[in-house]
């Protein structure tokens, strides 16, 4: 096995100050690769996508050399800073790990090291067109702390995923609700994935802020305000916190997590996942915006994939029971039956909750209808959504 290179860059970041010209708070000094890349080096001149953010944008080929991006190429980067970031952005590919350090750079200006672990992984199909620079770049992106909206309390957060490195946005948290996340940019069908680490320390402000404790447990992934996943998973060691990982589709009228729910009917197909495997050229499509944000679960969800479908045509109903337990039913009630049945009998779905505490199932739609979900937990907490109106189109469905 070979002993991957150790080599140091000596550049420093472009970066867009924020309006008070703070000055910059971290530095590149090194990486170390596996498989050894000794053609790793730092490209000048790139633009951030937000004010503040100091952007690295690392060229792992060796200009001029041409070729195929090395993927799969794990490197741990160096920082030496003057302060731990607020957040982390690394595009395209996986943090695999994430160690903050205190006094041990051995400069009086940027005293702490940042050392990132990362796996580079393709762009997702299409994003090609619209980079800044060579399909090959990879980067990682600091967001200090400013003490003017992004909170200390965030220090140790990072998100990774591999859409455009200038297609996002911070959408930090604040002082009156419990919500953190980004803003990201695609174009029309494609899919990329995402993963969001929410720090410990985070977690203890919005405790705070709620005065009870909240948990990884208690947390949601929202699309467009829509929940989308709890799939939280603990993350030990040096930086503490709880991470999401999804795949999700630029795609206007579903805030699906791709992999977990059949396509929505009513709109345009998504691109498949092997574009995230090996990414192709597609022409230009409409851009949309999701904001894919962390925040506490509702305690029942009631979710469709499509609000819209043709007559006699099926809708799969969604959700998450926050303290149901894997097994436990759900029951899906159709509104216009209550008057004609009551409300036990015009229970229409009893889906079971999996380990998740996500239930699906299925309806044919013969009319337009609304329909609610409620749910009691073996420890007997009751909760209910509010009525969600499915619309049917064709076949006299109004």
């Amino acid at each position: 096995m070979k002993t991957p290179s150790l080599f140091a860059v000596a550049a420093i970041a472009a970066s867009l100050l924020a309006p008070a010209l703070r000055a910059q708070t971290a530095q590149f000094t090194g990486a170390v690769s596996g498989p050894p890349n000794a053609n790793l080096g730092l490209r000048s001149g790139s633009v951030p996508p937000q004010p503040g953010v100091e952007l690295f944008v690392f060229d792992p080929l060796g200009s001029p050399t041409p070729g195929d991006p090395p993927y799969g190429t794990k490197y741990t980067l160096t920082f030496k800073t003057s302060e731990q970031p607020a957040s982390v952005v690394a595009i395209p590919g996986k943090v695999l790990s994430y160690v903050y350090s205190t006094g041990t750079s051995g400069d009086l200006a940027y005293p702490d090291e940042l050392v990132i672990e990362f796996t580079h992984e393709p762009y997702a199909g299409g994003v090609e067109a619209e980079l800044p620079g060579p399909p090959s770049d990879f980067s990682i992106a600091i967001i200090p702390a400013d003490g003017t909206g992004i909170p200390e309390s965030l220090r140790g957060s990072y998100m990774a995923t591999n859409i455009s490195p200038l297609a996002w946005r911070l959408i930090p948290p604040s002082d009156a609700s419990v919500s953190f996340g980004f803003e990201v940019n695609g174009n029309n069908g494609q899919v990329a994935f995402f993963d969001l680490l929410v720090p410990d320390s985070l977690l203890a402000d919005w405790s705070d802020l709620l005065d009870r404790p909240l948990t990884q447990d208690d947390l949601a992934l929202f699309s467009n305000n829509a929940q989308a996943s709890t799939g939280f998973r603990r993350v030990e060691g040096a930086n503490p916190g709880a991470l999401i990982e999804i795949q999700f589709s630029f795609n206007p009228a579903s805030n699906l997590v791709v992999d977990v729910d059949e396509p929505d009917e009513a709109a345009v197909e998504p691109a498949s996942a092997r574009s995230l495997a090996s990414p192709k050229f597609l022409p230009p499509r409409p851009k949309v915006t999701k904001r894919l944000t962390v925040g506490e679960a509702p305690a029942l969800s009631l979710l469709a994939t499509s609000r819209v479908v043709r007559y006699r045509k099926k809708v799969t109903l969604y959700g998450w029971a926050r303290y149901g337990s894997a097994g436990e039913a759900v029951n899906i009630i159709q509104q216009s039956l209550i008057a004609k049945r009551g409300a036990k009998r015009a229970v229409v779905k009893k889906p079971r909750l999996d380990a998740d505490g996500k239930f699906v199932t299925t309806i044919k739609m013969l009319k337009t209808d609304k329909f609610k979900a409620s749910h009691r937990s073996a420890g007997g907490i009751a909760s209910s959504t509010r009525p969600l109106r499915i619309v049917v189109r064709g076949g006299g469905g109004r």
